[in-house]
């Protein structure tokens, strides 16, 4: 068994890929089916400092269909860890991207992570 640190690229990898796949891994359904959809989805209140925010996840449609980024596609969400790291899951692409690091001094918009992703996007071969 090969056992990897927390902050490996290809946990946090896999996490997005689970979160891609609905919840389910090796065939097998984990999560109740839609779970995913209904987490990343983010429901109107009155005040909020945390734009996008639903469920664990932040997602780039707001509950009045605004976007929190333009740069990125509607279905996009993403996980924020400490210090800069993401895992951007953005289903109409089937993609996943992770990005690590250690940002301590960066704000979220300095990261640039919605510009890497929508590079990524870009640069993708289209099918």
């Amino acid at each position: 068994m090969l056992l990897l640190p927390l902050g490996h690229p290809a946990r946090l990898g896999a996490l997005g890929q689970f979160a891609l796949q609905d919840g389910v891994w090796g065939g097998k359904r984990l999560l109740p089916e839609g779970w995913m959809a209904q987490s990343t989805t983010v429901q109107p209140v009155d005040r909020t400092e945390e734009k996008g925010y639903a469920a664990g996840w932040w997602a780039n449609k707001e509950a009045d269909g605004s976007l929190v980024s333009s740069l990125l596609p509607a279905d996009a969400y993403w996980a924020s860890g400490h210090d800069g790291q993401r895992v951007y899951v953005v289903p109409s692409q089937r993609l996943v991207v992770v990005r690590l690091g250690f940002s301590p001094e960066v704000d979220g918009s300095g990261l640039r992570t919605d510009e890497l992703v929508r590079d990524v996007i870009a640069a993708a071969p289209t099918s």
